[in-house]
């Protein structure tokens, strides 16, 4: 590419006007030159321009752009996507990786685009950058595509976030760390691919995770949906703190009370060969940080039906006898599905009213309530982080820690005064300041029918 913008002013200039010149020579002085070694050099002179055109057009553009609607691919891609440089997201049909796990990619490494009139393009890993990728799965999830993906890509996708710096350690992922600490490493042999269990129920698929005496790892059930499957071996003749297995216990038992569809379920849970096994729904979409992350703010009426999505399950939760707290709301557990439903995961933090551990600090600064600091958390914690994730998706900014947010200077006037008002009072220090979540679920429907009230028709 550097040698044809050097050698421009030849094959972009001199060589065009050369050829108008000889065509004009030519028709002029028909009788001085042989036919034949005109055309020779006339035909040298335009293959020589046209192959440095084309040179010029295939080196020239090397981005594949992605955008709400689709791709558009490079020219080199031509022949591949069946002489189409655009396509559509709906036009995806799978999307299958090549990965070995290892922390530098190589040349065989790949991720491949199959289209549904057959066209296929493959990337090679080693040549795309990582902020690039995080980019084209933040696009990927954030559209709705109903393709096939391969099982390996969310934690391809999460390798990807936490080498580009965006990746936040989930609490559940801390408590993994922290447990794996407590066993010796030769007492625990993770599962191999491929693996059954339940009489064919459940087929390994990969591991996700391990430490210790836990592993995580994403399964195929018997009807061939995916599901989590989180796994925890207690051995005998160790000594074993009690709270260990309490924690682990303590997410099935409080998981399997709630039914909810904005709610990650616990699909199953059983013992076999002396380990502990929790099956858990695969959510697959966007989680509310990426949302925002690619599309900026949010309108007041997104922001109205999430939060009231949020509030509806936390009421639920806190509807339990007794009531169950998060204590760990925040952007990246709310996972938004291409169908519009929004759903909370990671309850490794969750505790019930008169669990004796309640006084644990847990919680991301920007969304956890001051009492949890404080060791006190309540159900109206979790209110406080709902109101926190409203000034979030509004202003598109994290919230200042331990502060009543106030979102009366970035969203729309129709709205202004009273979704302000419930995201401040929402985010009160003082818990008894606060509505509970079954009086946000009441505020936030009301507004939403006010919005739509004040929506023209045609």
């Amino acid at each position: 590419m550097h040698a044809l913008a050097m050698l421009f002013p030849i094959w972009g200039v001199a060589t065009p006007t050369a050829i108008v010149l000889f065509l004009i020579l030519l028709l002029r002085l028909p009788a001085n030159m042989p036919p034949l070694y005109g055309l020779v050099i006339l035909s040298g002179m335009l293959a020589f321009f046209a192959a440095c055109l084309l040179a010029s057009l295939f080196c020239d553009d090397d981005l594949i752009r992605i955008n709400k609607d689709g791709f558009v691919f490079p020219l080199r891609f031509y022949p591949a996507l069946k002489y189409r440089t655009q396509r559509q997201w709906n036009e995806l049909a799978a999307v299958r990786l090549n990965w070995k796990r290892n922390d530098a990619f190589s040349e065989d490494e790949t991720l491949s685009l199959f289209f549904n009139d057959g066209a296929r393009v493959t990337l090679s890993l080693p040549y795309l950058r990582k902020p690039e990728l995080e980019q084209f799965f933040i696009a990927f999830e954030s559209c709705d595509t109903n393709c096939e993906r391969d099982a390996d890509l969310p934690d391809f996708q999460r390798t990807i976030r936490c080498k580009t710096g965006t990746a936040l350690c989930s609490p559940t992922e801390l408590w993994e760390k922290a447990l794996a600490q407590k066993f010796l490493p030769a007492t625990f042999v993770p599962l191999e691919p491929d693996k059954k269990l339940q009489e064919g129920r459940y087929q390994i698929l990969r591991q996700l995770s391990f430490g210790g005496s836990t592993a995580c790892y994403m399964a195929r059930c018997h009807d061939g949906a995916f599901a989590v499957l989180k796994e925890s071996a207690f051995p005998e003749g160790q000594e074993i703190d009690p709270k260990v297995k309490e924690a682990f216990q303590r997410e099935s038992t409080l998981l399997s009370r709630l039914d909810h569809q904005s709610i990650a379920r616990v699909q199953d849970h059983f013992v076999e060969s002396g380990r502990h096994y929790l099956v858990m729904q695969h959510v697959d979409g966007v989680d509310l940080y990426r949302l925002v992350l690619q599309q900026g703010r949010q309108s007041s009426q997104t922001t109205l039906a999430l939060l009231l999505q949020l509030a509806n399950a936390l009421q639920h939760m806190h509807q339990q006898s007794p009531p169950i707290i998060h204590r760990d709301i925040r952007p990246e557990v709310l996972i938004l599905r291409p169908s519009g439903t929004l759903v909370i995961t990671e309850f490794g933090t969750a505790r019930d009213t008169t669990s004796e551990f309640t006084a644990t600090i847990n919680g991301v600064h920007p969304y956890a309530a001051p009492e949890q600091f404080k060791g006190k958390p309540c159900p109206r914690s979790d209110v406080y982080s709902l109101g926190a994730i409203g000034f979030y998706l509004l202003t598109g900014k994290t919230p200042e820690p331990l502060t009543p947010s106030d979102v009366s200077q970035h969203i729309e006037q129709s709205t202004n005064n009273l979704l302000s008002k419930l995201i401040h009072r929402c985010t009160a220090e003082d818990p008894e300041l606060r509505p509970t979540a079954s009086a946000v679920v009441s505020e936030l429907t009301d507004l939403q029918n006010l919005e739509s009230k004040l929506v023209p028709t045609v």
